[in-house]
Protein backbone atom coordinates (compact mmCIF):
# COMPACT_ATOMS: atom_id res chain seq x y z
CA UNK A 1 0.00 0.00 0.00
CA UNK A 2 1.25 3.82 -1.03
CA UNK A 3 1.86 5.78 1.93
CA UNK A 4 -0.68 9.44 2.11
CA UNK A 5 0.73 12.52 0.14
CA UNK A 6 1.45 14.14 3.73
CA UNK A 7 3.61 10.92 4.99
CA UNK A 8 5.29 11.35 1.82
CA UNK A 9 5.94 14.78 2.13
CA UNK A 10 7.15 14.40 6.37
CA UNK A 11 9.38 11.95 5.30
CA UNK A 12 10.75 13.64 2.54
CA UNK A 13 11.39 16.73 3.93
CA UNK A 14 13.23 15.24 7.60
CA UNK A 15 16.00 14.18 5.18
CA UNK A 16 18.87 16.46 4.79
CA UNK A 17 19.67 17.19 0.87
CA UNK A 18 22.91 15.00 1.33
CA UNK A 19 20.83 12.20 1.89
CA UNK A 20 18.17 12.90 -0.56
CA UNK A 21 20.80 12.23 -3.00
CA UNK A 22 24.27 12.22 -2.07
CA UNK A 23 26.26 8.87 -3.23
CA UNK A 24 23.82 6.12 -2.48
CA UNK A 25 20.80 8.42 -2.32
CA UNK A 26 17.95 7.09 -3.17
CA UNK A 27 17.51 8.68 -6.59
CA UNK A 28 20.93 6.69 -7.43
CA UNK A 29 19.94 3.27 -6.14
CA UNK A 30 16.56 3.36 -7.84
CA UNK A 31 18.20 3.76 -11.41
CA UNK A 32 20.65 1.37 -10.92
CA UNK A 33 18.00 -1.06 -9.45
CA UNK A 34 16.03 -0.13 -12.88
CA UNK A 35 17.54 -3.10 -14.94
CA UNK A 36 16.08 -5.68 -12.41
CA UNK A 37 12.50 -3.78 -11.18
CA UNK A 38 12.09 -1.26 -13.89
CA UNK A 39 8.24 -0.82 -15.25
CA UNK A 40 9.21 -1.91 -19.04
CA UNK A 41 12.35 -1.67 -18.50
CA UNK A 42 15.05 -2.34 -21.59
CA UNK A 43 18.60 -2.59 -22.60
CA UNK A 44 18.00 0.88 -24.26
CA UNK A 45 17.55 2.51 -21.11
CA UNK A 46 19.68 5.29 -19.69
CA UNK A 47 20.66 5.92 -16.60
CA UNK A 48 20.94 9.82 -16.48
CA UNK A 49 23.18 11.39 -13.76
CA UNK A 50 22.61 15.13 -13.36
CA UNK A 51 21.87 18.55 -11.70
CA UNK A 52 18.55 19.25 -11.62
CA UNK A 53 16.74 22.68 -10.91
CA UNK A 54 14.93 22.29 -6.74
CA UNK A 55 17.79 19.96 -5.49
CA UNK A 56 21.09 21.17 -4.41
CA UNK A 57 23.06 18.08 -4.90
CA UNK A 58 23.10 15.74 -8.25
CA UNK A 59 19.91 13.87 -9.32
CA UNK A 60 19.45 10.25 -10.73
CA UNK A 61 16.73 9.82 -13.67
CA UNK A 62 16.04 6.80 -16.11
CA UNK A 63 14.98 7.82 -19.81
CA UNK A 64 13.22 5.32 -21.69
CA UNK A 65 13.71 4.99 -25.37
CA UNK A 66 9.68 5.50 -25.99
CA UNK A 67 10.56 9.14 -24.53
CA UNK A 68 9.51 8.58 -20.77
CA UNK A 69 11.31 9.47 -18.33
CA UNK A 70 11.45 7.55 -14.65
CA UNK A 71 12.83 8.91 -10.77
CA UNK A 72 12.71 7.83 -7.51
CA UNK A 73 10.48 10.98 -6.49
CA UNK A 74 8.24 10.68 -8.81
CA UNK A 75 7.87 6.86 -7.88
CA UNK A 76 7.07 7.82 -4.09
CA UNK A 77 5.08 10.84 -5.00
CA UNK A 78 7.42 14.00 -3.47
CA UNK A 79 6.96 15.49 -6.88
CA UNK A 80 3.24 15.77 -7.09
CA UNK A 81 3.51 16.12 -3.58
CA UNK A 82 5.81 19.30 -3.79
CA UNK A 83 3.40 20.54 -6.28
CA UNK A 84 5.94 20.17 -8.97
CA UNK A 85 4.32 17.28 -11.21
CA UNK A 86 1.36 18.05 -12.92
CA UNK A 87 0.01 14.76 -13.91
CA UNK A 88 -0.14 12.07 -10.99
CA UNK A 89 -0.46 9.21 -14.06
CA UNK A 90 3.29 10.06 -14.08
CA UNK A 91 4.06 8.33 -10.90
CA UNK A 92 3.21 4.91 -12.95
CA UNK A 93 4.14 5.83 -16.28
CA UNK A 94 6.96 8.81 -16.09
CA UNK A 95 7.28 11.78 -17.23
CA UNK A 96 7.27 13.06 -21.02
CA UNK A 97 10.87 13.98 -21.44
CA UNK A 98 10.64 17.49 -23.03
CA UNK A 99 8.16 18.12 -19.54
CA UNK A 100 10.87 16.57 -17.64
CA UNK A 101 13.58 18.90 -18.65
CA UNK A 102 11.16 21.64 -19.17
CA UNK A 103 10.35 21.33 -15.42
CA UNK A 104 14.03 20.21 -13.89
CA UNK A 105 15.98 22.37 -16.34
CA UNK A 106 18.96 19.50 -15.78
CA UNK A 107 22.47 20.34 -15.99
CA UNK A 108 25.93 18.98 -15.92
CA UNK A 109 24.46 15.39 -16.98
CA UNK A 110 25.94 12.08 -17.61
CA UNK A 111 24.50 9.44 -19.04
CA UNK A 112 25.11 5.40 -19.10
CA UNK A 113 23.78 2.54 -20.57
CA UNK A 114 21.61 0.91 -18.17
CA UNK A 115 23.65 -2.28 -18.29
CA UNK A 116 26.82 -0.49 -17.73
CA UNK A 117 25.32 1.56 -14.63
CA UNK A 118 24.64 -1.71 -13.09
CA UNK A 119 28.65 -2.33 -13.31
CA UNK A 120 29.87 0.58 -12.28
CA UNK A 121 27.52 0.42 -8.93
CA UNK A 122 28.83 -3.01 -8.16
CA UNK A 123 32.49 -2.27 -8.87
CA UNK A 124 32.48 1.39 -7.03
CA UNK A 125 30.99 0.08 -4.29
CA UNK A 126 27.58 2.58 -4.36
CA UNK A 127 25.23 3.66 -7.08
CA UNK A 128 26.52 6.99 -7.49
CA UNK A 129 27.36 9.89 -8.81
CA UNK A 130 30.65 8.06 -9.75
CA UNK A 131 34.14 10.12 -10.15
CA UNK A 132 35.68 9.89 -13.37
CA UNK A 133 38.26 7.32 -11.16
CA UNK A 134 34.90 4.86 -10.45
CA UNK A 135 33.45 4.79 -13.70
CA UNK A 136 34.54 1.56 -15.05
CA UNK A 137 32.09 1.91 -18.45
CA UNK A 138 32.06 5.69 -19.16
CA UNK A 139 28.87 7.31 -20.11
CA UNK A 140 27.66 7.69 -23.26
CA UNK A 141 27.10 11.23 -23.35
CA UNK A 142 28.16 14.19 -21.38
CA UNK A 143 26.99 17.79 -21.85
CA UNK A 144 28.27 20.79 -19.78
CA UNK A 145 26.88 23.42 -17.74
CA UNK A 146 25.02 26.22 -19.36
CA UNK A 147 26.92 29.52 -19.05
CA UNK A 148 25.25 32.76 -17.85
CA UNK A 149 23.46 33.51 -20.89
CA UNK A 150 22.00 29.56 -20.95
CA UNK A 151 24.48 28.55 -23.95
CA UNK A 152 26.96 25.05 -23.57
CA UNK A 153 30.35 26.29 -22.47
CA UNK A 154 32.81 25.90 -26.01
CA UNK A 155 34.65 23.32 -24.27
CA UNK A 156 32.21 20.96 -23.47
CA UNK A 157 34.15 18.39 -25.58
CA UNK A 158 36.77 18.14 -23.19
CA UNK A 159 35.86 15.44 -20.47
CA UNK A 160 34.08 15.85 -17.42
CA UNK A 161 35.32 17.00 -14.34
CA UNK A 162 34.71 15.00 -11.11
CA UNK A 163 31.22 15.33 -9.48
CA UNK A 164 31.45 18.07 -6.67
CA UNK A 165 28.65 16.57 -4.41
CA UNK A 166 25.86 17.71 -2.53
CA UNK A 167 27.00 21.02 -2.10
CA UNK A 168 26.72 21.88 -5.84
CA UNK A 169 23.83 24.57 -6.37
CA UNK A 170 23.27 23.98 -9.93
Amino acid sequence: MKPSPAKVANRYAALSDAARCAPGGMCFRYTTRWGVDGPGNSRDDLVVHGNVRGLSGPHAWVERKDGRVFDWQTAEGVWETLGRQPDPSYSKKGWPKREFYAEFKPTKMKKYREEDAMINSIRAGHHGPWTEAEEHHAPVSKTAAPNARGRKHAAAKRPCAAWPGPSNSD
